[in-house]
């Protein structure tokens, strides 16, 4: 089974005081966006395109 290659919309929800504690880590330059997305990933703090439940 070959994985595929196209590329996937993701969406993650956060409230406005972690957006915050994540946007002054990122400023700081404690964290990357790409380490930062893996790790969310990793915990399954996410949600792919294609599990939305409403389309608009």
């Amino acid at each position: 089974m070959k994985e595929s290659q196209s590329k996937k919309s993701l969406t993650i929800y956060l409230s406005e005081e972690d957006h915050s504690k994540v946007q002054e880590l990122i400023n700081e330059r404690k964290i990357t966006i790409a380490q930062w997305y893996r790790e969310i990933t990793r915990l399954g703090f996410y949600k792919h395109e294609q599990d939305k439940l409403i389309e608009n």
